[in-house]
């Protein structure tokens, strides 16, 4: 694999310049076998040879596994980084790329290499496979309140019945569905927000002993009494539109907890950068009922004497 790629990038003349599109596209072939000596592809090998053609706008990879005889298993093509993207952003993507790419060719040889473990004379695959199995004496387990995603939500009410509001544990409502101004708690569209919690409005409407915790989140940036005060502001907004919808400001709970949720997840890249594909799921607010296990999970976590309420 290491020796297709070198010979792929010679039509390069050895191109060093990994900047997006320096040096033009490149077409390389990977063929991806394994050796009594390497069963495992070491992909870490290659991963900058991969670096930089991805950062060649327009390139392709073709991967061909040889099990036997060659065969084309994916064909990849890296579209163009834009140039006006800060750098940072451009490495990012170019970094998702290489992320993709080695996960499909690992998946290629795993593949060839269960297949050769068993040696099979013929493979046929079946088609009348139970898609549900129902087992008996097992121990009993408690469940787990699953965060719905705003955004589902909606699709998920929109092909359900529409006299019946789903019932639901917890839903987040990220940036992507109901976002704000740059470090303010101003709504950047209060009737887009209003459509994104409509379906939760209507289910505490039908369940009138329905308590719930508003969740502000944010990603980690700035100091952090900044954040856990705009967490605050953020999830007191969100309350607003729940008390135009009809829901008495009394049910519902404020809590900022900025980045120190434990629903946050890492968005700190390794140059200390904020990482853009991970911080806009954090820069959200969260609805739970309060008799989930999840709310008591926010309630109870190491950092809740930092959170700010009412």
């Amino acid at each position: 694999m290491l020796y297709t790629a070198i010979a792929a990038l010679t039509g390069c003349e050895q191109q060093t310049d990994s900047r997006p599109g320096a040096g033009g596209p490149v077409h390389a072939v990977f063929v991806l076998d394994s050796t009594s000596n390497t069963p495992v592809l070491n992909l870490s090998a290659v991963a900058d040879l991969i670096r930089r053609i991805c950062a060649q706008g327009g390139s392709t990879i073709s991967l061909i596994v040889a099990d036997g005889q060659l065969r084309l298993f994916d064909e990849i093509t890296a579209p163009e980084v834009d140039a006006s993207y800060s750098k940072a952003k451009q490495k990012q993507i170019i970094e998702a790329r290489v992320a993709e790419i080695t996960a499909v060719a690992g998946e290629a040889l795993a593949r060839e290499g269960i297949l050769d473990a068993g040696k099979p004379e013929s493979l046929a695959f079946a088609t009348d496979l139970p898609t549900q199995f129902v087992y008996e004496g097992l121990p009993e387990v408690d469940t787990v309140p699953v965060v719905m995603e705003g955004g589902a939500l909606q699709k998920k009410s929109a092909d359900a019945e529409p006299d019946k509001a789903p019932e639901v544990d917890a839903v987040i409502f990220n940036e992507t569905v109901i976002s704000f101004e740059p470090g303010t708690a101003d709504l950047k569209d209060p009737k887009a927000a209003m459509a994104a919690i409509h379906e939760v409005s209507r289910s505490m409407e039908e369940h009138p002993e329905k308590k719930a915790l508003l969740i502000g989140c944010t990603a980690r940036w700035g100091c952090e009494k900044d954040s856990l005060s705009l967490s605050f502001a953020r999830a007191a907004a969100i309350r607003n539109l729940f008390v135009n919808a009809g829901i008495r400001e009394d049910r519902l709970k404020v809590l900022g907890t900025g980045w120190m949720s434990p629903f946050y997840k890492n968005d700190q890249a390794k140059d200390s950068s904020l990482d853009e594909t991970v911080a806009p799921g954090n820069r959200s607010t969260i609805w739970i009922d309060t008799e989930s296990s999840l709310a008591k999970l926010v309630l109870n976590s190491a950092d809740a004497d930092k959170f700010v309420t009412e």
